[in-house]
């Protein structure tokens, strides 16, 4: 028997697979969720702590700051 050219008997007979599903889940954004960012840069954490206290610093020095100028000009000759 002579085989046509065209008909492919293995390819016939064989079942396709199937791809495997994977289960995936969400990408979270880390710009958006802390949690994610510490876990791609642990040095953030330090970063924003280091910031929040800077932050209070400065606060702290402008409020009695604040005050005193505040009254020198309002008791001005």
């Amino acid at each position: 028997m002579a085989s046509h050219p065209t008909l492919n008997v293995r390819g016939a007979s064989r079942v396709a697979s199937r791809p495997i599903s994977v289960v995936s889940t969400q990408k979270k954004n880390p710009l958006v969720n802390k949690a994610a960012l510490f876990h791609l840069n642990p040095y953030a954490k330090t970063l924003r702590r280091q910031e929040f206290l800077k932050q209070e610093r400065i606060k702290k020095e402008k409020q009695g700051q604040a005050g005193e100028a505040f009254l020198a000009n309002l008791f001005a000759p």
